[in-house]
């Protein structure tokens, strides 16, 4: 199941095995992006429910934690009460895991998993492409080479084929310059040594003017009261 979550949406779980429990981790597969609390709730319930309706027993999770408080009533269904912790996490006994599925179906599942890898490997090529491509225009916006043709070149690609890419994973060279330059722009507006001019300049904008309308969607609030914030947060 963590090996094929990818495909079911934006959820990544990672195993910790010892020697008589599993740690299962919930996290998002977006960097930087927390779940949010009913997403989580909603995995570790899954996750309790396959296994009990799976193997016909009832199994009872070690522990259930999560960055959120949870409601009383969820103790019932869970058979034990989850903690606010600092992770979003579940823990089993590796015996249960162990138990044989009732409704295992082998010959099934080996018709099942050739396309499910093919599709795994497709996300994974699609999240390594993104990825490349956001290193490459951190590292170039600054220098004011970012075209879509320099990134292209960058990467074997034709300006053409890489905006069908992109077009595929719903998204366009525009809008990752723009998540790009979001991600530059806070340790850019805390060098103190760099005025709002410079800072608009280093991150491709032609005028500061576009630079103010850009940072106004991105924090609701003009860069100028941003600095004067966030500097004094960073001296506190």
């Amino acid at each position: 199941m963590a090996n094929y979550k990818s495909l079911a949406g934006p959820v990544h779980l990672e195993i910790v095995t010892k020697p008589d429990i599993v740690n299962i981790h919930i996290l998002g597969n977006s960097l930087g992006v927390e779940l949010p609390r009913f997403t989580i709730m909603t995995e570790q319930l899954l996750l309790i429910s396959l296994l009990r309706v799976g193997t016909g027993k009832l199994i009872k999770p070690i522990s259930v934690g999560s960055k959120y408080p949870y409601g009383d009533q969820i103790d019932a269904v869970m058979g034990i009460r989850p903690q606010q912790l600092a992770d979003n996490c579940i823990q089993f006994q590796v015996t249960d895991l162990q138990r044989a599925f009732i409704s295992a179906n082998n010959s099934m599942w080996a018709f099942l998993q050739p396309g499910l890898d093919q599709q795994k490997l497709a996300i994974e090529h699609n999240q390594s492409l993104l990825a490349t491509v956001q290193a490459l225009l951190l590292k170039k916006i600054p220098s004011g080479s970012f075209s879509i043709d320099e990134i292209a070149t960058s990467l074997n690609l034709s300006k053409r084929t890489l905006q069908r890419h992109l077009s595929t994973l719903s998204t366009t060279f525009n809008d990752e310059v723009q998540i790009a330059r979001r991600t530059l722009v806070v340790p850019l507006m805390k060098d103190q040594s760099l005025n709002l001019i410079e800072i608009s300049y280093l991150l491709g904008y032609s005028d500061p003017e576009s630079f103010s309308r850009a940072f106004k969607k991105w924090f609701h609030q003009s860069p100028s009261v941003y600095r004067q914030q966030s500097l004094g947060m960073f001296k506190n």
